[in-house]
């Protein structure tokens, strides 16, 4: 019986080997479009392991070959006849072996490969980034705009912290800024979401009907209003504390009005009439104008010197804040998200029931999470809409888009898509979406609602880099989604297929090297031939090609497969496989001593 230890030893030196080589090639191969260096250990790091997984499989191989030719020579002298028990016993050990070095490169393509190639894609787009940043801040520099080329240094700079150059720049736009502003401090306004007001969250009926009745007994108007309308709007018709809540409301109404009247200096009537404008708009449900007004407040109460505030601005601003940013979202949030992309150049198509469609674009895709909830910044975002008869209704793109879950009538969560995008601190200075063909409606001017789960969106997402660059549990859940967001059906079952073959693949032509051990086994009595040492670094190699051809004849044959058993293929598929392996096995049972 051959010794499978001495062939596992010889496996192990080979993959050792293997490895060994894989990082001198890594590390001596050119690197891609002037990587920054802060990256360049870890790209070749990197480039190491997914060149050791990709000639895996080939290392298996040429030591199942080499390792069961020289323990094969214990028995070179003595008669073997076919399908003999000494054979069976030498598939089986073989069929040990080749299980466990299947398993992990199972384990390192589907687990690490992945992960692996998505961080080198990473280090390349940041330093496309980085040159990208340092070429807008030139530009402003020269434009004058020392703010616009300061953050953009500034990233540069976190992106690459050693870089010398980034820092000199940012450093020059400092100066040059603050020279323009004649020393003063122009720090960017936090791109933070303030909490709720206090009260505000997981209110019922009978609690914000108290929460009024107390503010009414301070001579708190405006919250005992605020209050008695939230209980409003939250009691059902046939609820009898509605008609409480509203006789609340307009009793607190009331009693603002007389107080406006009852005013006799102009700042306080003044005061008195912005706080009710910015309140009405509230009321009417325009977040966006009542938050400028009560950041107007908010802005005079921090000049004055007085240092008095007014509870009322401070309380209403995070209502009209939080009321705005469930339509809106401010322009300073986007302002370092590039760097953070996970994807880029996303397209994919959302095809509705009745037959019409949405085609999305999105030039990189940030992830993000806020106020205990995922969402995500959409950079060059395109949407097409098209009706069941192929016309476009409308066809628009904005520089940013805000996406976070929403749930539906239905009780789904869907993606949510905010257009509009607003100034934390000017009104007036937003960002519109563009209307480059079609008519846009008018519910959809700053809202867009996706008609698809929200957690497909990161899925459709990561296939239109190709299915080939995604885990083979992302192909599973994308194969009956395909056909809604624009995928070949035929073209992921293919992957699919493909990616479970390829372990079988693996185990077929490691019995062809067991085959070829044997025709090649080395005698008892000769332990070493000098062609067979000469042969030792060909034979990986020859086995990256025969692997090359075992794939490639398979892969036309899933194909073909798939086209003309288009609703199961993966049972014929399996009958092929099995067929060929059981022949492969067979052959080498057939094998006997000279």
């Amino acid at each position: 019986m051959p010794d499978a230890r001495k062939a596992t030893l010889i496996l192990l030196v080979f993959l050792v080997g293997g490895a060994v080589t894989c990082g001198a090639m890594a590390f001596a191969q050119a690197l891609p479009d002037d990587l920054l260096p802060s990256f360049v250990i870890g790209w070749r790091l990197r480039a190491s392991v997914l060149r050791f997984i990709d000639w895996f499989p080939a290392l298996l191989i040429s030591g199942v070959l080499i390792g069961y030719a020289i323990s094969f020579g214990k028995s070179a002298d003595s008669p073997v006849e076919r399908w003999s028990p000494f054979l069976l016993a030498s598939l089986k050990g073989a069929f040990a072996i080749c299980f466990v070095g299947i398993t992990v490169y199972v384990i390192l393509s589907e687990g690490v490969g992945p992960v692996l190639s998505s961080r080198q894609a990473e280090f390349v787009a940041r330093t496309k980034d980085y040159r990208d940043y340092l070429e807008v801040a030139r530009q402003s520099m020269k434009t004058g705009d020392y703010a616009t080329a300061e953050f953009q240094s500034s990233v540069a700079c976190q992106i690459w912290p050693e870089s010398a150059e980034a820092t000199e720049l940012r450093e020059q736009c400092r100066y040059l800024r603050a020279s323009a502003s004649g020393g003063s401090s122009m720090e960017a306004p936090s791109s933070g979401l303030e909490s709720l007001p206090p009260g505000a969250a997981n209110l019922t009926v009978l609690s914000a009907l108290d929460l009024a009745q107390e503010a009414n007994a301070r001579l708190d108007y405006y919250s005992a209003h605020y209050y008695a309308m939230l209980a409003y709007r939250l009691a059902r018709d046939t609820d009898p504390n509605r008609d409480v809540a509203l006789r609340v409301a307009s009793a607190a109404w009331n009693s603002l009005s007389e107080g406006l009247a009852e005013e006799e200096s102009a700042p306080d009537r003044e005061l008195f009439a912005t706080k009710k404008k910015g309140y009405d708009a509230i009321q009417r449900g325009d977040y966006l104008s009542a938050y400028y007004v009560f950041l107007g407040l908010r802005e005079k109460e921090l000049s004055d010197a007085d240092g008095k505030a007014d509870p009322d601005v401070s309380r209403f601003l995070d209502v009209s804040r939080q009321g705005l940013l469930d339509a809106f979202f401010f322009m300073d949030e986007t302002g370092n998200m590039k760097r953070f992309e996970t994807s880029r150049d996303v397209f994919f198509v959302v095809r509705r029931a009745d037959g019409s469609s949405m085609a999305l674009f999105a030039r990189g895709v940030t992830w993000s999470r806020s106020t205990g909830k995922d969402l995500a910044y959409l950079r060059d975002f395109e949407c097409v809409s098209l009706g069941w008869d192929g016309v476009v209704r409308f066809h628009v793109s904005v520089p940013y888009a805000k996406m976070f879950p929403f749930k539906s009538p239905e009780g789904k969560l869907v993606p949510e898509i905010l257009l509009h995008a607003v100034d934390r601190g000017r009104p007036g200075v937003e960002t519109l979406p563009t209307v480059l063909a079609g008519s846009l409606p008018e519910e959809s001017q700053n809202v867009l609602v996706l008609d698809m789960p929200y957690g497909d969106f990161s899925l459709a997402s990561d296939a239109s880099g190709g299915v080939s660059g995604i885990s083979l549990f992302e192909l599973f859940r994308l194969e009956p989604l395909a056909a809604n967001y624009g995928f070949s059906v035929a073209e992921v079952r293919c992957e699919i297929i493909n990616r479970l073959a390829d372990p079988f693949i693996v185990l077929i032509v490691s019995v062809y090297a067991l085959v070829l051990g044997w025709r090649f086994r080395l005698s008892s009595k000769t332990l070493f031939k000098a062609w067979w040492a000469l042969s030792l670094p060909l034979f990986p190699v020859f086995a990256v090609f025969f692997m090359d051809l075992a794939r490639y004849v398979t892969r036309i044959g899933i194909v073909a497969i798939v086209r003309f058993v288009p609703y199961n293929p993966i049972l014929p598929v399996l009958a092929a496989l099995t067929a060929w392996f059981a022949g492969v096995s067979v052959f080498f049972f057939s094998q006997r001593s000279d």
